[in-house]
């Protein structure tokens, strides 16, 4: 069984965890975890190396290749 004072501290990280999601906007329903990334100034570079490997499961059974 928890202590009392086990408890108490077990309250106290929670309000603060929550006050510290409530201000870091997490909570906030009407943004996009992703919408602040400026991609207008993200620059690309091609990489000889680079590959990538599609297999039909990951393309579509029926011929689907985008979306």
């Amino acid at each position: 069984m928890i202590k009392e004072e086990q408890m108490g501290l077990l309250v106290a990280l929670w309000a603060v965890l929550v006050h510290a999601l409530a201000c870091a906007d997490v909570l906030h329903a009407g943004e996009q975890p992703l919408s602040r990334i400026a991609i207008r100034r993200a620059t690309a570079a091609v990489v000889d190396s680079a590959s990538v490997k599609a297999r039909p499961a990951v393309l579509g059974l029926k011929g689907q290749s985008s979306d």
